[in-house]
């Protein structure tokens, strides 16, 4: 028999009951330090959401130049085509609109594929 006198209720002597009291409290104390170390799922939710919004404002901050500068780059460069004459700007607005037209229908795609499980539709 393994089993421990205390967990039968059995009569202990004092010095079992001392040692039995004394591993009750190491086991009380271990519990306590391992529920102090953990977080709850609020606190989790919050440090994600803290970290998320950390890397959105870093990346935002880390394009802005880049595509300020690519945005003035594509509208001198239309400016200098229509001013040549190669394009016209209402050419140019019937582009633009078909193009973006067109990213829309891909995402569609790609997003209904994604809710089928990944498949692509063709």
């Amino acid at each position: 028999m393994s089993e421990n006198k205390a967990e039968l209720n059995v009569e202990l002597t004092p010095e079992e009951q001392k040692k039995a009291d004394k591993q009750a409290e190491k086991e009380k104390k271990r519990l306590e330090q391992y529920s102090r170390s953990m977080i709850t799922r609020g606190e989790a939710y919050q440090m994600s959401k803290s970290i998320a919004a950390e890397e959105v404002n870093f990346l935002a901050e880390f394009m802005r130049e880049p595509l300020s500068t690519n945005i003035v780059q594509t509208m001198a460069l239309v400016d200098l085509l229509v001013a040549k004459g190669v394009i016209d700007l209402k050419e140019f607005e019937s582009q633009l609109e078909k193009t973006q037209e067109k990213i829309a229908e891909q995402q569609e795609v790609e997003e209904a594929g994604a809710e089928n499980g990944g498949e692509k539709e063709a």
